[in-house]
């Protein structure tokens, strides 16, 4: 994990859904475009936290696509450095004691988030260096159909509890036959606001490097 994590260029739309993808996944009725809009950036903060994406403490953290930048401070030398966001959609520099590296200089592993060093062609550790500066572009232009899922589901779980008619929703079922009898479908109490299920769809985007 890097020393320092900024955003450079913040994403312009944080949504994981559109409009059309919320009300089909809430049923909501036509002039209910204002809610799920206030949806759709819950049903996002909600997922960034989960998946414990790197924030700059200015800008929202988001899986969508960002130009951002991570400063490394080493005290020893590294096989990787191990970058805030993923995936890496490209490097924009990478600037080591004031000297800007070529591309032959390193090599990103996109879908890990890491970066290496290189020297005459081979794999090298980053050296004890007093900083590393590193640009580039991560996360999601288009957002793929199983995050796509896991935010529709988050979004049916937060519009049953809070929209115009809330109900909880793991209530499966209520009888009234003389005693009430109570069903859920899952434990009502849960150590997560979101299901076993969404956070296994999550797992893929999800940094364990953070926090």
């Amino acid at each position: 994990m890097s020393d320092l994590f900024t955003v450079t260029t913040a994403a312009t739309d944080l949504a994981l859904l559109s409009l059309a993808e919320l009300r089909r996944a809430t049923g909501a009725a036509d002039g209910q475009e204002a809610d799920l809009v206030t949806l759709g950036a819950r049903v996002a903060a909600v997922i960034a936290r989960a998946c414990k994406i790197a924030a700059d403490g200015a800008t929202a953290p988001t899986l969508r696509l960002e130009t951002v930048a991570d400063t490394f401070e080493l005290d020893y030398s590294r096989p990787d450095l191990i970058l805030s966001r993923r995936p890496i959609i490209s490097v924009v520099s990478v600037v080591e004691n004031g000297v800007t590296l070529t591309a032959d200089d390193y090599r990103a592993d996109a879908g890990a988030g890491l970066l290496r060093r290189r020297l005459d062609g081979r794999s090298w550790s980053w050296p004890p260096c007093f900083e590393i500066v590193v640009s580039y572009a991560a996360g999601w232009a288009t957002v793929p159909e199983d995050l796509k899922l896991a935010a529709a589901k988050t979004a049916t779980m937060i519009w049953a509890e809070s929209g115009p008619s809330p109900r909880d929703p793991n209530l499966k079922r209520v009888r009234t036959e003389g005693i009430d009898e109570v069903e859920y479908w899952v434990p009502p109490a849960s150590d997560s606001l979101l299901s076993a299920e969404i956070l296994d769809l999550l797992r893929p985007y999800t940094n364990e490097t953070i926090g």
